[in-house]
């Protein structure tokens, strides 16, 4: 299983859109934050219990609100109109966005440079690298 996981979470890595393009590739995106859900459980890596957000909306997937999430740190403007009136993002948020977005695709750049040469055998390195 573990090395399923990190053979798909690599595929995927590999033939990802441009970080840019977030919102033109929903199922790929939704896709990429289950594996790398999928993969820290499989190596271990202690998760933050997310069950609270099931009593606002049970609907909500955890991978739909990492995508809404990325896709607000990609596509974020400074301002915005909404009923015809201009509204300004704060420097607090585009900040963070600024750095989600730094975040996510040094992450991604990462893993791709780990799973490059994935073999069976390399599990045991890339888990201690990782």
């Amino acid at each position: 299983e573990e090395y399923e996981t990190f053979s798909s979470l690599s595929s995927l890595l590999e033939s990802l859109p441009d970080l840019e393009d977030v919102a033109n590739y929903r199922v790929e995106f939704e896709t990429l934050a289950g594996l790398l859900h999928r993969m820290g459980v499989v190596i271990g890596v202690e998760h933050i219990s997310k069950a609270y957000r099931s009593q606002y909306s049970p609907d909500v997937q955890l991978t739909g609100y990492l995508y809404s999430t990325l896709l607000t740190a990609f596509t974020l403007l400074p301002s915005y109109v909404l009923n015809g009136e201009e509204f300004y993002v704060s420097d607090t948020v585009l900040a963070q966005c600024r750095s989600l977005r730094s975040v996510f695709g040094e992450t991604c750049q990462t893993l791709k440079r780990c799973f490059k040469s994935l073999q069976s055998y390399t599990l045991h390195q890339i888990r201690n690298d990782l």
